[in-house]
Order: structure tokens, then C-alpha cells, then sequence
């Protein structure tokens, strides 16, 4: 998605205060260190200052650039901060700015193609007529030359929720929940933008894609179902969990062409068959509130973060059965997965008592590590880089982005 930490780091400056619950450290997917060494814990290693508002992240293992989407102010008055992209070095840890229209809300990244993508809101006039109207819009950013180009998306003023990409056909994908229940597929050779709209889907606001089916899920929070396009065709069939409500998050395991979706408002989650669209429903009495899902394609194991219950569900993926309730911090709110060295890292946001840290969890054990950043308030995203072994997490409460040294 991978150096040695050094024991000296810990006298140079270093400032991750680590508790420990369980274990201490980590192991590979067979949960067997290497070469004789004692496994080593993650650590936070540093952080950089970005804008307003850090909500997202997407990495670039193949340049190790690392890409932070900045929301900017939540207000639609002219002269608000209309956000921005900032593109970290991975190497030395420097960022450069980049805007990306009014309030961006999604970022993907195509590390075939060094592209990133990021799609902005639309703002209306509504508390000064000065502003006229801003469309939404696509930018997409050269992750060699750091240049960015902008796609109008104003064939339709919709609102944008979620980004994704199929490196494989360059082709990008985005819903929009307003007004058409828009589907978007950019060309990522011409940047053509066609619409494709799912009348049968109401509020779509997650997206996956199986680049090995060449198929695409949308989660539909309002229509309580899962939107699948053909990715050749661009055709678009609908299938329903009847046990499931408020679907909001969506991951795919290519390798056994599975489809998980967690649903908030039921507490499950629906496991599709992309082969069949045949569904089973599996629920965790210990769960509540499911946002995230995330998965290790290399041990088949699916992880889904429940922000009511600060809990993680574990799945195996070739029984179908939930194993393991794996407590966290306090609203875990965002899943990062680093498949070559089987650790897991859950961004929990905390609240107005809480700011906020990171669970560590080995994939082999469930072993669990807390790592607390004293210049991090409320983590809301996280990402791997697996070719570094570095975890970047954004912290929308104080502008920041920690960088942690992973596990191993």
C-alpha cells in the first residue's frame, strides 16, 4: 500500500507516548520475525502542518507522496476558506499546497498513473451575490511535476461524496447525492466527464471498485442499497441487503471478488457475492455504528470500525464468520490496512474530552498498541504506505498530519 526503526529515535527527539494493552510489537503475516530480531512497535515519528480542516488521505506508494485533503471553513459565505490539497514528500516530510476548488470532500489516487484526484462542492450565492456560483469540480493533480489541471463538473449541480479509481482501466468514478443520484466516470486519458444516473439509488456516498471484475459499489445510505456498475458498459443493477439500513462504507476484496458493506443504521454488514450479487448479512452483537471497512487481501480478513460501540469487528473472509470484537479508542472513525506486514492502525477521533489516537492492532494476535500524538486533535483519516511502512493520519482538529513509523 519499509525501513527499521532505530532504538535511538526514542533519545532524538521523538514524542509518541505509547501505552500498551496487549502485546507489545508486531510480526508478519505469519505472526514469525525474521532473521532472529525482536518485532518493533510503531512510534510517531513526526508531524506536518497543513491547512484548515485535514479530512482525507490518499498515498502514492510508487513516488511516496503522500496526499492530505483540507476541507477548509464549513461555511458557504463568500470569502470562506475554500480548502485545498496538500502533497507531502514521504521522504523528507516537506508539503507543498495545492487548491482544489471550494471544500473538497474526496481524494483518490491512481499510483499507476501518479495521478491524484480530488473533487471539490458547489457553492451557491447565498449570503452574498458577489460569488456568483462555483461549480463543482475535479482536480486532477500530476504527482511528478506537482501540476494540477480542473475538470467543471456542472453538467449537473450535484453535491460530490466520495472518489475512486480503477488504475487498471484509468478510469475514475464519483457519486453525487443531489439531484440525479449521479454516478461520474471520468476517462482518465481525455478527462471526459459522462454521467451516469441510478434512478433507483437515493443518497450514494461511498464508492469501492474490483479492477479485476472491472465492477464499481456505490453505497446508497438513503435507498438502503448497493448500486453495481459494469465498468465496460457502464450499466447499472441494484442489489439489497433486506437486513440492512443506512449503508455507509464499502471495500472489496479482488482476490475472492467479495464485496463488504458496513451499514450504520442496522449494525451489520452485507456481504455481496460479485460473482452472483448473491448477499448474507452478518451482524456483531457487540457492534453499533459502523463506518468504516477495510481489507487484508493477503490473510483475508476484513476489518469494519464501529464508532458507537469504539470497537473493531473482525472477519474472516473464507468462513464468512466475525472472530474476534477488538476494543479501540473512542470513535474509531477510519481503517488503514498494511498487507506485507499484517498490522492494522484505527484513527480514532475521540471527542470533547478525548483528543483523539491511533489503536495499532497485529493482524496474527489482535494484540493492540495505543499510540497518542500530544500535537493531534481529533483523527478523522489514515493511510499506509506500504512500500515505507509509514502511516500518515490526518488530525481535523489541529491541522496537522502525524507520520508514524510502522510496525514490523
Amino acid at each position: 500500500m519499509r525501513p527499521v526503526m532505530k532504538s535511538f529515535a526514542l533519545f532524538v527527539g521523538l514524542w509518541a507516548l505509547v501505552v500498551v494493552s496487549e502485546g507489545c510489537g508486531g510480526g508478519n503475516a505469519s505472526n514469525v520475525s525474521t532473521g532472529g530480531n525482536t518485532p518493533v512497535a510503531a512510534m510517531v515519528a513526526d508531524s506536518v502542518a497543513t491547512p484548515l480542516s485535514p479530512l482525507a488521505i490518499g498515498v502514492d506508494s510508487s513516488t511516496n507522496k503522500i496526499y492530505v485533503l483540507n476541507r477548509g471553513t464549513a461555511s458557504m459565505a463568500c470569502g470562506a476558506n475554500p480548502g485545498n490539497v496538500t502533497v507531502i514528500d514521504g521522504t523528507t516530510d516537506i508539503s507543498a499546497t495545492i487548491s482544489a476548488g471550494f471544500q473538497p470532500v474526496a481524494v483518490t489516487v491512481d499510483d499507476a498513473n501518479h495521478t491524484a484526484y480530488v473533487v471539490s462542492r458547489p457553492l451557491f450565492n447565498i449570503n452574498n451575490g458577489s460569488c456568483g456560483i462555483v461549480p463543482p469540480a475535479l482536480t486532477i493533480i500530476d504527482g511528478v511535476a506537482l501540476t494540477h489541471s480542473i475538470v467543471d463538473l456542472s453538467f449537473t449541480y450535484f453535491t460530490p461524496t466520495a472518489l475512486v479509481v480503477n488504475p487498471l482501466t484509468d478510469k475514475v468514478y464519483l457519486t453525487a447525492a443531489c439531484c440525479n443520484n449521479v454516478i461520474g466516470v471520468i476517462d482518465g486519458a481525455t478527462n471526459s466527464v459522462t454521467p451516469v444516473s441510478d434512478p433507483s439509488a437515493v443518497l450514494p456516498n461511498a464508492l469501492a471498485a474490483n479492477s479485476t471484475t472491472n465492477n464499481i459499489y456505490v453505497a446508497n445510505s438513503g435507498s438502503n442499497s448497493v448500486s453495481v456498475m459494469d465498468g465496460a458498459t457502464n450499466s447499472v443493477s441494484t442489489v439489497a441487503d433486506p437486513n440492512a439500513t443506512a449503508p455507509n462504507a464499502v471495500a472489496v476484496n479482488s482476490m475472492t471478488n467479495k464485496i463488504y458493506v458496513a451499514n450504520k443504521g442496522s449494525n451489520n454488514i452485507s456481504v455481496i457475492d460479485g460473482a452472483t450479487n448473491s448477499v448474507t448479512t452478518l451482524a456483531d452483537p457487540n457492534a453499533m455504528a459502523p463506518v468504516a471497512v477495510a481489507v487484508n487481501p493477503t490473510t483475508n480478513t476484513i476489518y469494519v470500525a464501529n464508532s458507537k460501540s469504539n470497537n473493531l469487528t473482525v472477519i474472516d473472509g473464507a468462513t464468512g464468520s466475525i472472530t474476534a470484537t477488538v476494543a479501540v479508542g473512542t470513535s474509531p472513525s477510519g481503517i488503514a490496512v498494511d498487507e506485507k506486514t499484517n498490522f492494522i492502525y484505527i484513527a480514532n477521533a475521540g471527542n470533547t474530552q478525548n483528543p483523539g489516537n491511533v489503536t495499532v492492532i497485529n493482524g496474527a494476535t489482535n494484540a493492540t498498541t495505543t499510540l497518542s500524538d500530544p500535537k493531534a486533535v481529533s483523527p478523522v483519516a489514515i493511510a499506509a504506505d506500504s512500500a515505507t511502512n509509514k502511516i500518515y493520519v490526518a488530525n481535523s482538529g489541529s491541522n496537522n498530519v502525524t507520520v508514524i513509523d510502522g510496525a514490523h
